[in-house]
């Protein structure tokens, strides 16, 4: 698994990462309703599998050096 939630409920749009923890949500929130793994949307799929395309760590913007900024040459 990448990391995120895999599965979305299709009563509520909750996710999980597991069928297992899908379950025990489906179980304790939608009881009356007989719980269906085939209708829950595997968002890893429908995604085509990379769920991180484009993510990444950025540090802090530099707004110019400490002498820009007394020199009035950066806000």
């Amino acid at each position: 698994m990448q990391g995120h939630a895999k599965l979305k409920c299709p009563i509520c749009a909750q996710q999980a990462p597991d069928p297992k923890s899908m379950e025990a949500h489906h179980d304790s929130k939608h009881g009356k309703v007989p719980f269906n793994l085939a209708a829950c949307q595997d968002t890893h799929e429908a995604s085509g599998g990379v769920t991180t395309s484009g993510v990444a760590v950025r540090g802090s913007i530099k707004r110019g050096t400490a002498e820009e900024k007394k020199a009035g040459k950066v806000k």
